[in-house]
């Protein structure tokens, strides 16, 4: 976890302040990166659906 950490926390003074923005840092990186590719799936689900309901409009009234 502390290799995510950013080289500007090493500076902070206070142990705790520090271990604190790592977490914070380090859920940033790698536990937030999953829901971010989940809301790309989910836009990329709803986009198809959409060109298929139009797709299906248009091959029964074109």
């Amino acid at each position: 976890m502390m290799n995510a950490c950013p080289s500007t926390f090493a500076n902070a003074t206070n142990p705790e302040v520090r271990k604190g923005a790592c977490f914070i840092s380090y859920l940033l990186k790698v536990k937030l990166r999953w829901w971010v590719l989940l809301q790309y799936a989910l836009d990329a689900s709803a986009i198809i659906y959409a060109l298929s309901v139009i797709l299906e409009w248009l091959g029964q009234h074109g």
